[in-house]
């Protein structure tokens, strides 16, 4: 009641106040609303309520109704040295697991993809469950055969002056080499 009427926000209606009007405004739906309301009940009493079941109110009702998306914000161009050039495969993901009729959307795997800046470090410590870098240069036509024989966690070579737009390369295990990107 002080802070609007000592006009620090600019109403009942303002995001940041906890009133419905204010819910609605910062983005949270009326299902979402009507399902925090069940999970707490109603009473003439006053009560204090965890602001934690209003989130999982929200996220229920997301959950149900909110498309699967991807994407990469800070990119790093990943290189396979060991995936054929030119070779395409699309895998298809489902829009929403809790709801088929959302229908699905196709991803295409290539030898060169862009994965997030943080899943990605040039030195990793020795329980870094990400990728890192497995050569100390890319692999050329002539030293492919040697590179593919050099898996990523015996590798701690580095390239010299590398930025977050530089190429990794990373190689995909196959049968006979148990490479994977943990230290």
């Amino acid at each position: 009641l002080a802070l609007v009427q000592e006009h620090l926000v600019d109403g009942w209606d303002d995001p940041r106040m906890p009133t419905i009007c204010g819910l609605r405004r910062r983005g949270y739906s009326p299902e979402a609303v009507r399902k925090f309301i069940s999970m707490i009940g109603y009473t003439k009493f006053d009560a204090l309520n965890d602001y934690a079941m209003l989130e999982a109110a929200a996220r229920e009702d997301l959950n149900a109704r909110a498309l699967r998306v991807s994407a990469v914000l800070h990119p790093v161009k990943l290189v396979i040295t060991n995936y054929p050039e030119g070779q395409t495969e699309e895998m298809e993901a489902v829009n929403n697991p809790e709801n088929p009729a959302d229908g699905t959307h196709t991803i295409t795997f290539s030898r060169e993809l862009w994965i997030e800046q943080e899943d990605f470090m040039e030195d990793a410590p020795k329980k870094y469950f990400r990728a890192r870098r497995c050569a100390s240069r890319m692999p050329t036509s002539s030293n492919a055969q040697a590179a593919r024989k050099t898996t990523m966690a015996k590798s701690k070579k580095s390239i010299a002056n590398t930025t977050p737009t530089a190429a990794a390369a990373w190689k995909v295990p196959t049968a006979k080499s148990k490479a994977h990107s943990t230290g």
